[in-house]
């Protein structure tokens, strides 16, 4: 995650589709940076390797809760 403010806010994605769910996808883990991508608005903090049936059912149930 980068240092400051992260892309999806400075693109103004949570601000103009405030319903729209964001999924971080990242190298970097941790608690820590799962704690601010929270406190920044991600539905879903996933590290990578990416676990592709994982992937494609917390899309599925994002997708579900936006509904």
């Amino acid at each position: 995650m980068p240092r400051g403010v992260p892309p999806y806010q400075k693109n103004g994605a949570k601000t103009r589709r405030p319903d729209l769910p964001v999924m971080m996808v990242t190298a970097y883990g941790g608690d820590e940076r799962r704690r601010l991508a929270g406190e920044y608005g991600a539905a879903e903090f996933i590290t990578k390797p990416v676990d592709f049936a994982f992937l494609k059912s917390q899309l599925r149930d994002l997708s579900d809760a936006a509904d």
